[in-house]
């Protein structure tokens, strides 16, 4: 699980969930079952006045930690209603345009080595043109990538809800996994044998800190603003999914939603903006 993930990453991902967990416990919230399920902003604030209130906490600590539990909450699936009354507007994610994505990875940052920045927007593409976690695009392995008669699919392991699911590429990927697929392949087999379990090289050699740090000078680059995450990439790509039709029950199944109301929000902010469009 993510959870447990995130503590494994180093100490400032580590200390993230640690905080985060520490206000999980103090509001009764099960991290684990966070996908589906929403939490309003009031609620938050009443964890965080008795925590000042009951046990001393400063406002800045309370904020640190009610930051790093909303952070993986929503990480994990889960929804937060209505504006915390200390969360300023500017921490909130955006979701990038496709045009803004473009922009963003034709940019080559100086100062950073150009092989890693080009692994780098091989995974960002990857995150675009599928929707999946970033957790699940880092782990793909050979033996995860199968070629049918109609797709290349991918078998994604250990995803967040428990359940291996199987998911198609997009054909407009097919020549990115296929030259992933090669380049693991002659890893994999190197000069002097198999240096891994057959079929466990990874298709993106892009530990999660790599592909933070990447991602920013590319923001930074392209001159968009800091909301915008990697993970927007996901929801960038399901809002695309729903502005095109795409029933929600398919969505939900290729972007691993375990509850359909999850899948759901996204109809709700398309239609939204088609009437905005429509009545313009």
């Amino acid at each position: 699980m993510e959870t447990a993930e995130a503590l494994s990453r180093g100490k400032d991902w580590e200390k993230t969930a640690r905080r985060a967990l520490v206000f999980a416990r103090a509001g009764n919230w099960d991290l684990e079952g966070a996908e589906g399920h929403e939490i309003t902003g009031r609620s938050l604030d009443a964890v965080r006045a008795r925590l000042l209130r009951d046990h001393g906490w400063k406002g800045s600590t309370a904020n640190r930690y009610q930051a790093a539990f909303c952070g993986l909450w929503r990480r994990l699936g889960g929804e937060v209603r209505g504006r915390c009354s200390w969360e300023p507007e500017s921490r909130r994610e955006l979701v990038p345009s496709p045009e803004e994505v473009e922009r963003l990875l034709s940019c080559n940052p100086p100062g950073l080595d150009a092989e890693i920045v080009g692994e780098t927007k091989d995974a960002l593409r990857m995150l675009q043109g599928t929707g999946l976690r970033r957790g699940e695009v880092l782990g793909l392995t050979l033996q995860d990538v199968v070629k049918t008669a109609e797709c290349l699919v991918v078998t994604l392991q250990n995803t967040k809800t428990g359940v291996n699911r199987q998911v198609p590429v997009p054909r407009a990927l097919e020549a990115l996994v296929l030259r992933k697929l090669s380049e693991a392949l002659q890893r994999e087999i190197g000069p002097g044998g198999a240096r891994r379990p057959r079929g466990q090289e990874k298709l993106f050699r892009v530990p999660p800190s790599t592909l933070s740090r990447v991602w920013r000078a590319l923001r930074e680059e392209a001159g968009l603003p800091e909301q915008i995450v990697p993970h927007t990439l996901r929801h960038a790509r399901i809002t695309e999914l729903a502005e095109k039709g795409v029933p929600v029950p398919t969505v939900a199944a290729l972007v691993g939603h375990s509850s359909w109301k999850t899948t759901q929000r996204y109809y709700h902010a398309s239609m939204a903006r088609l009437m905005e469009a429509a009545n313009a």
